[in-house]
């Protein structure tokens, strides 16, 4: 394999810096700019690419990032006391502080996370403190400041009871919560993934993995508002609800988890990409007319493009995700997570004892736990 990460970063930086601000101006606009949001993606991206090979490379630059941004962000007086308008980092810093196993790197997503939804309410000080511009106009001069709910951050997530908002903003939000609480042992984080987690796979969600049924906002409806013809359903949602279903299973050892991660990796995230790799369903309705299309390849920072405005469908980074999740071992038992053609292994107290199943079925993963 001949690829070099620093050449993709090279790529990633050459291409931000036609739109790059001013340094004055940096991290000005939290509530409606992705810096912090493709800072994430790059985070995990290195992360992935130490698991794969073992080298540092990229892992040492995303380190230094993440340092940058704990020295910026926190509860300091010298700080910036904001979070991202869109969720992901978090979860980035969760997988880099399991590599690292820097205590600072889950601090500062511990700060993100506590810090959203509190007053006096960060989007609105740095809205007066830039003279109430905004970048967006889609429903309105400063929509998204306004519309706090879409953005994950009208509320602590402790006072939240129901999915709302923008959809991938929700998971991806929620995976980094999840993570945080397994990891940190937070009992009142963990009853907060299991109300909202509820609330969303129950009354939310679509038989075939999809969440987020209205266009308006790409968000949550009211329970049970789920059309056949205008869902809207996102790709990308169903990429993060597969991210939270995962973290929700190394949490709980529960197979409905792992069956909504089925369910959404079967239909909306590997039915989403065209073989040729190249066009992907960016809505998934379960009743069209006439024929639906898939759209090329095009720069944008959700479904499309999972890294820094780069042309790299999300789907392509789950694919290579997928394999691990499949299969997790502990002490006594094995968890299979989705139907597969597997060999697995049974440690029964001080026995090793070995099994072989071909595992072809197309059910559900109940069950199988054991």
């Amino acid at each position: 394999m001949n690829w070099w990460p620093p050449r993709s970063v090279t790529m990633a930086i050459s291409i931000r810096t036609l739109r790059q601000k001013p340094p004055q101006e940096r991290w000005s606009n939290l509530a409606e700019c992705h810096e912090l949001y493709c800072a994430g993606h790059l985070i995990e991206a290195g992360v992935a690419f130490f698991q794969a090979t073992g080298k540092r490379r990229l892992l040492d630059v995303v380190c230094r990032l993440a340092d940058h941004i704990d020295s910026t962000f926190g509860p300091g007086e010298n700080q910036l006391h904001g979070y991202p308008g869109h969720p992901e980092i978090e979860l980035a810093l969760m997988r880099l502080y399991e590599v690292t196993e820097q205590p600072r790197y889950m601090m500062l997503a511990s700060y993100f996370i506590g810090q959203r939804g509190t007053q006096p309410h960060f989007y609105d000080e740095e809205y007066e403190k830039r003279g109430q511009t905004s970048y967006w106009h889609t429903y309105g001069p400063a929509w998204m400041v306004k519309d706090k709910a879409y953005s994950q951050a009208h509320l602590p997530i402790s006072q939240q009871q129901t999915a709302i908002g923008h959809a991938v903003r929700f998971v991806y939000l929620m995976t980094g919560v999840a993570h945080l609480a397994r990891l940190s042992n937070d009992e009142g984080k963990r009853q907060d993934c299991l109300r909202l987690w509820k609330n969303m796979a129950q009354r939310q969600l679509y038989i075939t993995g999809g969440i987020g049924s209205q266009s308006s906002g790409e968000a949550f409806s009211s329970d049970y508002d789920l059309p056949n013809d205008s869902v809207y359903a996102e790709s990308c949602a169903s990429i993060g609800l597969m991210m939270f279903a995962r973290r929700m299973l190394e949490m709980e050892a529960d197979s409905q988890y792992a069956d909504v991660m089925e369910r959404a990796l079967y239909n909306t995230v590997l039915g989403g990409m065209a073989l040729d790799g190249k066009h992907f369903f960016y809505v998934n309705p379960l009743e069209v007319h006439p024929k639906s299309l898939k759209f090329t390849i095009f720069t944008i920072t959700l479904s499309p493009s999972a890294s820094a405005g780069l042309a790299a469908p999300a789907a392509r980074r789950t694919s290579p995700a997928c394999s691990p999740p499949l299969v997790t071992t502990s002490t006594r038992r094995v968890r299979m997570r989705c139907t597969s053609i597997c060999t697995w292994v049974t440690a029964w107290k001080y026995r090793l004892k070995m099994a072989r199943s071909n595992c072809e079925s197309a059910g559900t993963t109940r069950g199988m736990s054991r």
